[in-house]
């Protein structure tokens, strides 16, 4: 076949492409396109509209505005900020509704159809002049739609789904501004929180880091103040009272719970108080309580030790190449070291259960606190001097890239801890006591492997071995 040929094949399937995707592909878009179009029942354009009327559930009506480039404010019946999600909500209804059917010619009684006065009547403004308006209706009688009248369209009455009015018809409750903090849980740079009139903590941020300052200076626990911040963005409101009753105002006389949050904007003071069943939130300046969820106020850890980091020790697992563990008490000591993958004890004719070691090595490696000593706190008393047992991490040069210190168990505040990493002595859980041998009969019972040739120790003969 000539090139000539070959050619006009090539642009004759082109051709043939061009019209199946123009002519049809883009003919079926353009017409669904244009169905679509049709369907609609009002079609306003959400940032053209500066104010709004919706009816409430209680028949009244709410008046919105706009409050600056993308705020909104309730004007009537309260004067409040508004919830730019029921708000937006709302918007999202009028540009977007369509209907499933029309009848036409409007019959001249309305009153089956709940239209006409009987109507819950939108109102919205996109500037001077009139307002373009929207009545809903009566639910169908089948189909779960209910009825439409448009200002702009008399000539008909559409109905549509039900679901798709949802936001037009609010209660009061639910346009009112519900955040209990206005303020960017990622703006916010410095906390101050008070329990019943007592510092707790103040923090700050630092870079990417939070800083404890007081009650005295220390890291801090980045994870659980941020978590803090988030759920305090993220809680709202359950209710509103706008002339607060006496039980009310005294619960904010001596607060629960205090916090200030500050950005390098502006600062926000929130106040949290109970009345009977009831938790109120004051928020400096407004003179409105806000009714929120218990759950607010747990949010918002109550004592100093939770904004500090907690992390006794770190190690980098894979530059541990020896292990010590030292029973001061009994003047023992027993080394590991790794060889190829598995751990050999130092001591000729003595073999390890390596699983146990790896286990022991994890648990220290990355070990957080419970809580924490005072400073000054009798190392003695509390069986650190000396100590239960010393671990001791080495690399392969024999540097000690850490050491970790137990005491004595206590049942309901844990093992007293001290670390070459941190002058602070810690609390961290018992728990702990299951891995790391805290005596050396403790460490011949876990560690070590009792071959047939050995007598086995009571507690090995007790256990099935790992």
């Amino acid at each position: 076949m000539s090139s000539r040929w070959t050619f006009a094949l090539v642009a004759l399937a082109a051709a043939l492409g061009a019209w199946v995707y123009f002519g049809e592909v883009r003919g079926d878009v353009r017409k669904q396109e244009r169905e679509t179009a049709e369907k609609h029942v009002f079609g306003v354009e959400s940032a053209k509209v500066t104010a709004l009327e919706l009816p409430l559930t209680d028949n009244r009506t709410a008046r919105l505005e706009r409050d600056g480039q993308n705020g909104w404010k309730l004007e009537s019946p309260v004067a409040y900020p508004a919830d730019p999600d029921a708000v937006e909500r709302a918007l999202h209804v009028l540009a977007n509704v369509q209907s499933t059917a029309s009848i036409s010619p409007v019959p001249s009684d309305l009153l089956p159809f709940g239209l006409g006065p009987a109507g819950q009547t939108v109102r919205v403004f996109t500037g001077p002049g009139e307002p373009q308006t929207l009545s809903v209706g009566r639910p169908t009688p089948v189909g779960g739609g209910r009825y439409l009248s448009v200002g702009s369209d008399s000539g008909r009455i559409f109905t549509v789904a039900a679901g798709d009015v949802f936001g037009l018809m609010p209660a009061l409750v639910d346009l009112r501004d519900k955040r209990l903090t206005r303020l960017s849980a990622g703006a916010v740079d410095d906390v101050t929180v008070r329990s019943g009139g007592q510092l707790v903590a103040r923090v700050k941020r630092a870079e990417s880091n939070w800083l404890l300052v007081e009650p005295q200076p220390a890291p801090g626990d980045v994870e659980k103040i941020q978590r803090m911040l988030d759920e305090l963005s993220m809680a709202r409101a359950t209710d509103f009272a706008d002339t607060p009753d006496a039980a009310a105002t005294a619960s904010l006389q001596n607060p629960e719970l205090e916090i200030v949050l500050h950005t390098p904007e502006r600062e926000e003071r929130l106040a949290f108080g109970r009345a009977g069943d009831k938790t109120w939130l004051e928020r400096a300046g407004d003179p409105v309580l806000l009714a929120v969820s218990p759950a607010a106020v747990s949010a918002v850890p109550a004592k100093t030790f939770d904004y500090r980091a907690k992390r006794v020790q770190t190690l980098e697992s894979d530059q541990v190449k020896a292990l010590e563990l030292t029973w001061p008490r009994a003047g023992v000591t027993h080394r590991f070291e790794l060889a190829e993958s598995d751990w050999k004890s130092a001591e000729p004719g003595v073999e390890l259960k390596p699983l146990k070691v790896e286990d022991m090595l994890l648990a220290v490696a990355r070990l957080d606190a419970t809580g924490i000593e005072p400073s000054g706190a009798d190392r003695k008393a509390l069986g650190l001097d000396p100590p239960a047992v010393t671990i001791r991490a080495l690399d392969a040069q024999g540097k000690e890239l850490g050491a970790l210190s137990l005491g004595d168990a206590s049942p309901d505040r844990g093992l007293p801890a001290v670390s070459s990493q941190s002058g602070d002595v810690w609390r961290v859980s018992n728990d702990l006591g299951g891995t790391v041998p805290l005596s050396a009969e403790a460490y011949t019972n876990m560690f070590v492997k009792v071959t047939p040739t050995q007598a086995a120790p009571p507690a090995a003969q007790a256990s099935p071995e790992k």
